[in-house]
């Protein structure tokens, strides 16, 4: 779903939550008064006031909890930015004083799709699924590769390293500083990672 669709529907719904809770908190507590709604021939009605104060509490907290709901759902639509900058790593910032500097990031799902791709080019990787993460020092890679029963597996994780190697530093101009893989003969992912 596009974010923009995602953060509407976020919003909305969290506005209507907060409105919600604060109509139901506020009712219970008396400081608004009776209210009826008519809708189509159907009846609304909100009053507290023959209520106990136990019940008249519950539903405070209600009001509260449903306006709480509403707040995380605004949280969620608003704050979509965090998680997104954390979904997409650094490569070269602007330099202050340089005219056309520019900001340059890489998602984690193309180095995810980079990784897969470099890993299974080789003969005898059947599936591979792998990460990265960027150290001063260069990539660090954590690849899990699913191998075929008669593959070599030292000759196969040198081919497999050299492959993800080359890839990230052609592909990010950063250099890779370790590989840790990891070889099995089981599916290494539930669900296939598309690879343009």
């Amino acid at each position: 779903m596009r974010d923009w669709v995602r953060g509407f529907i976020l919003s909305g719904t969290g506005l209507a939550l907060v409105a919600c809770g604060v109509f139901v908190g506020l009712s219970a507590l008396y400081l608004l008064g009776p209210t009826v709604a008519h809708w189509r021939g159907v009846e609304l009605s909100v009053a507290f006031h023959e209520e106990t104060t136990a019940v008249r509490m519950a539903w405070t907290l209600t009001g509260v909890l449903i306006a709480a709901a509403g707040f995380f759902c605004l949280t969620m639509a608003g704050g979509g930015g965090a998680a997104r900058e954390s979904e997409r790593v650094l490569l070269r910032e602007p330099q202050p004083g340089t005219y056309a500097s520019m900001t340059v990031t890489i998602s984690r799902r193309m180095l995810r799709g980079l990784i897969v791709r470099a890993a299974e080019d080789i003969p005898g990787v059947r599936e591979a699924d792998g990460q990265a993460a960027l150290h001063k020092q260069g990539w660090v890679v954590d690849c899990r590769v699913a191998i075929s029963p008669d593959a070599e597996i030292p000759a196969l994780s040198q081919a497999v390293a050299r492959s993800i190697r080359t890839a990230l530093e052609r592909h990010t101009g950063v250099p890779v500083d370790r590989i840790s893989m990891h070889s099995q003969l089981d599916p290494v992912r539930s669900e296939p990672v598309r690879v343009a």
